[in-house]
């Protein structure tokens, strides 16, 4: 956030994240494999399933869609919520492998673990990965899930 108060401790403003988040994933080719939205800002995983895929327009997009949809449902006007150059990397290959890229999943899902708002990753409700699965995040289902979507969107 920009000024890190917790303008996303509003469910609908949370709700709003993943809303813009699933609206951009066809448009940029990318996949939301993980996020948590936390009160005052949020960690996603993204990963690119074609050959267009481009993350950096579909975060500059989804800033303007959350900034213009929590500022409506606060009624606020012109309040820039996000920093203007966010912490992001690009994984490197190695990283991409199962227990690694597990490694960085289960950072993002524990972050509200660790910053003591809820016991488990499971209990946040604004936790978990855009997959079309009903397997709880984290099992094996939810792993096979991922690769099947990735190979299946490529």
């Amino acid at each position: 956030m920009n000024d890190r108060k917790p303008h996303l401790a509003d469910n609908g403003c949370a709700a709003a994240c993943l809303e813009c988040w699933r609206g951009l994933m066809a448009k940029y080719g990318v996949l939301c494999v993980a996020y948590t939205v936390m009160p005052e800002h949020t960690h996603a995983l993204f990963h690119g399933v074609s050959d267009s895929a481009d993350c950096l327009p579909a975060e500059y997009e989804w800033k303007q869609s959350t900034s213009s949809a929590i500022n409506e449902l606060r009624g606020t006007v012109g309040v820039d919520m996000w920093q203007k150059q966010p912490y992001d990397r690009v994984l490197r290959t190695t990283e991409r492998r199962r227990d690694p890229l597990a490694q960085t999943i289960r950072y993002i899902w524990n972050n509200p673990v660790r910053r003591g708002l809820v016991g488990t990753m499971h209990d946040h409700p604004y936790t978990g990965s855009c997959l079309e699965t009903p397997a709880p995040i984290d099992s094996e289902e939810w792993w096979r899930t991922l690769w099947k979507t990735t190979v299946a969107l490529r």
